[in-house]
């Protein structure tokens, strides 16, 4: 029973994944909600290279030099995400908080993140990371479902 329930979680939370990614395709370029007015560190001027590498997804250090082995674009604290479950509206700085559902007594964040894809110094696109994460009921374990979407500029 216990592994129905946390898979029924895990999906619930993939499904809301889904549905973020899917609204976020369909955004024109310039929505606000896709349009901080800042950029956290050297999101502001990222790249990517031809095999699909790109410099957002580079660092992993919280914002105080120490990793915790997430990367920083699909990580919604500043430390130990397991410690996170006291207060997970807490988010870090570069994070963008949307909301949380409720699924069978379990809450379900949802937060975004920016960067802004240059080439030569012009602005290219955009990715948005999308983060959305739970705390296990069973274990109270950090769970997450993460990715991001491109936007080219039109």
């Amino acid at each position: 029973i216990r592994y129905s329930y946390n898979q029924q979680i895990k999906e619930r939370a993939s499904q809301i994944y889904r549905e973020q990614a899917d609204r976020i395709e369909v955004l024109p370029y310039t929505h606000n909600s896709i349009s901080p007015t800042s950029y956290y560190g050297t999101w502001g001027s990222a790249t990517c290279d031809v095999t699909g590498r790109c410099t957002f997804m580079d660092q992993d250090d919280d914002g105080n030099g120490i990793g915790d082995g997430i990367r920083d674009f699909f990580d919604p604290y500043d430390g130990n995400n397991d410690d996170f479950r006291a207060n997970p509206t807490n988010t870090a700085p570069w994070v963008t908080y949307r909301g949380r559902t409720t699924y069978r007594r379990t809450n379900i964040h949802t937060a975004f993140t920016f960067a802004r894809l240059v080439r030569y110094g012009v602005e290219t696109g955009k990715a948005v990371g999308i983060i959305v994460w739970y705390f296990e009921p069973s274990t109270g374990r950090y769970k997450s479902v993460t990715g991001f979407v491109i936007k080219e500029r039109p």
